[in-house]
């Protein structure tokens, strides 16, 4: 009996199964192209292949002139490479073209891998499932790219049968996962091996990168930006700077240092100075190319009367209460259109003759008319224009180029000179104190010294919401109002017992005052009750912050009781002999707000310590003033902005008041006069006393 080695008979063994398993799950032979002609005319035309193979979205409407300059854009990318940003209006079919894109980049072999990215990582899954129907239940492409969908309709859905699956008995090396696409490996296939990730903008996406079978490694070599903005980072200064510093520090890198990445950017501008916005802007991102798209280039000749007028009373008039009543309103519209369009079409010019509704339009004029007066001119010049409107109220608050105009070469903790007072103020949230330091000098001349949060969270940028670490976890677990009491005394022992240098001069300042809001229901007890056993005595003094409206009573208003002082919009009291300062939050925020749009030069302009400051200028810039008339006077009511965090702003605000309530005073912040005293004669006194013993009855 011959003598067999092991590994000879390890060998044996391998064979065998491969044998077995290549008889269970071989594909069998792969049917011939259907139409090579076809194929090959789309090879390098991606229009042809959109409205081709994709009758049922790419290819159900023709394009426009503007659809063909964004497929030549995309096209000329992913053959020869680039960087290409298209901002498009709702509807322009982005998503759909990105998507089908993809596959024909892949399929014909101008690329090799390609990647999708989104702004969250379910709507870059929501791509990549459209791709995987597309391949397997096309027909067209069935036909035409064999050597891909015959494999993959041979899974049958089933993911599990990648691994078994061969072709001639070669295993095909298929991949079939929720956000990774792998063609099957067929020898003579343009795309053979390729592959198609998808990935959410802000999850993991460093080292991107796959193995093929022979040991090669495949890096992104194209990628689809598709929509890579949500409506609360495209209003948060921070977030949108985040997310371009991945875009051109991260993805941009993907294919490393041997090929450079191929990238279009399709997107809709949402707000002004949002990712999308800032990436169109030539100055700062040069080597993008791009172009924003509107919906209508050019309005009607008869806009204001037929259309905003007319049609918008008629389309808007019915009553809210009554089921149908819309409708009719609707049906109204529709036919003094119909009776009057030559009138009202004349003029205007539209992007996309197909893009209306058939059902309840009649062109794309209308639509966009009806969009305009629906959604209103704000939401229509973002989301169909790409232009968003200027924010009168927004800018009259504090902006984020107000905060980074700010900035001067003195390091946190320095005063600089002409200033000497400090203040501070701490504002208290269920996780977190948030805390700023400010300096002062002649006119209320401002600084910031210093800024934070207690405790701190060890990161560039965060929420309230997301904070990790927060009082209660600092305090060992222990009661929120045990809690906030640890993290004031902290706060307190860090900023009242420092001593702050000043710029060049060796005098050393102190805080001299710090205000602590108590305008928290569930925290009100807690302040006060610090305050008034604080170790470091009247420079800790609770607050309340008041909204006073344009028609409210204004604090200075109502005279001062015995012991109590009145300010410049601020006033003392006393609750349960604890001493509290009431200030008018309208009327501070608006002072404050003028010193930050100060010309950088002016002698009273705010200045902010060195620093990257991008998540205080979110702060800063987390509320609008709109201005407000009544009989009594004129008033700017400071409404704050959704999904914003304000901690920093209500502390700079507060320590402003903090530095009137020492006594320093500037134009714009006076103290309200003192009604005049009427003088009373002895003659009039004694009439008085008559009239009034004579109603006394004696």
């Amino acid at each position: 009996m011959p003598i067999v080695d092991d590994q000879s008979r390890k060998d044996a063994d391998i064979e065998r199964g491969r044998r077995r398993l290549s008889r269970g799950a071989d594909i069998g032979e792969i049917p011939p192209v259907v139409e090579p002609a076809r194929r090959e005319s789309c090879r390098l035309d991606l229009e042809r292949f959109l409205t081709t193979y994709f009758p049922f979205s790419t290819g159900l409407s023709p394009f426009s002139d503007d659809h063909r300059r964004v497929i030549k854009r995309i096209q000329d990318c992913i053959i020869g490479g680039g960087r290409f940003t298209n901002a498009v209006y709702r509807g322009f079919a982005k998503s759909t073209i990105s998507e089908n894109a993809l596959l024909w980049a892949i399929l014909y072999g101008h690329r090799r891998f390609g990647g999708i990215f989104a702004a969250e990582s379910d709507l870059a899954a929501k791509a990549i499932n459209s791709i995987r129907t597309e391949l397997s239940d096309n027909d067209l492409l069935f036909d035409d790219f064999p050597e891909v969908c015959h494999p993959v309709r041979a899974l049958e859905g089933k993911a599990q049968r990648c691994n078994s699956q061969t072709y001639r008995g070669e295993r095909t090396h298929i991949g079939w996962r929720k956000d990774t696409l792998v063609m099957p490996a067929i020898a003579g296939s343009p795309s053979s091996g390729s592959v198609i990730m998808s990935r959410g903008l802000t999850g993991s996406i460093l080292g991107l990168r796959w193995k093929t079978p022979d040991g090669r490694q495949l890096r992104p070599d194209f990628v689809i930006v598709d929509d890579p903005q949500t409506r609360e980072s495209a209003r948060s200064p921070v977030q949108c700077q985040y997310r371009l510093e991945i875009l051109t520090k991260s993805v941009m890198k993907l294919a490393g240092h041997t090929r450079s990445m191929a990238c279009v950017v399709n997107a809709t501008v949402i707000s002004t100075g949002d990712m999308v916005d800032q990436l169109l802007d030539a100055g700062r991102y040069p080597a993008w190319q791009g172009e924003r798209i509107p919906m209508v280039r050019k309005f009607a000749d008869r806009n204001d009367d037929l259309w905003m007028d007319k049609y918008r009373d008629l389309r808007c008039t019915f009553a809210k209460d009554v089921p149908g009543d819309q409708k009719r309103a609707h049906a109204a519209a529709n036919d003094f259109y119909l009776a009057n369009r030559d009138a009202m079409d004349a003029g205007c010019e539209v992007s996309w003759a197909s893009c209306f509704d058939p059902d309840s339009e009649h062109s794309a004029i209308q639509h966009a008319y009806n969009a305009l007066i629906d959604d209103g001119a704000d939401v229509f010049a973002s989301e169909f224009q790409q232009q968003p409107l200027a924010d009168e109220a927004a800018s009259l608050g504090v902006t984020g180029e107000d905060v980074r105009s700010r900035v001067i070469e003195i390091p946190r903790w320095v005063v600089p000179r002409g200033c000497d007072t400090l203040t501070a103020f701490v504002d208290v949230q269920e996780k977190l104190l948030y805390w700023a330091v400010v300096a002062w000098g002649n006119q209320l001349r401002g600084h910031l010294v210093a800024y934070g949060a207690y405790p701190e969270q060890g990161r560039a940028y965060y929420t309230l919401r997301d904070s990790k670490k927060t009082l209660v976890s600092a305090a060992g677990g222990a009661s929120l109002e045990a809690a906030i009491h640890a993290g004031l005394d902290a706060v307190m022992a860090m900023l009242l017992n420092r001593e702050f240098g000043r710029e060049n001069d060796e005098a050393v300042l102190r805080v001299g005052q710090l205000f602590v809001d108590a305008n928290w229901a569930q925290t009100q007890g807690v302040v006060r009750d610090f305050a008034r056993r604080s170790a470091w005595g009247p420079r800790v003094l609770p607050t309340h912050g008041r909204f006073v409206g344009a028609s409210g009573q204004a604090i200075s208003d109502k005279p001062p009781d015995r012991g109590e002082r009145i300010g410049a919009n601020w006033r003392t009291s006393t609750i349960q002999k604890q001493r509290h300062v009431l200030y008018d939050t309208n009327a501070w925020k608006t002072f404050v707000a003028g010193r930050c749009k100060l010309p950088a030069g002016d002698p009273q302009a705010f200045t902010i310590h060195s620093g990257q400051h991008e998540m205080l200028a979110e702060h800063l810039a987390a509320e609008a003033p709109i201005r407000v008339e009544s009989k009594m006077r004129t008033v700017d009511e400071w409404r704050a902005i959704p999904g914003r965090d304000n901690h920093w702003w209500d502390c700079l605000v507060g320590a402003a008041v903090a530095a009137s309530f020492t006594g320093i005073s500037a134009v714009g912040a006076e103290p309200p006069k003192a009604p005049p005293r009427k003088v009373i004669s002895s003659e009039e006194m004694a009439a008085r006393r008559a009239a009034l013993l004579d109603k006394m009855g004696r």
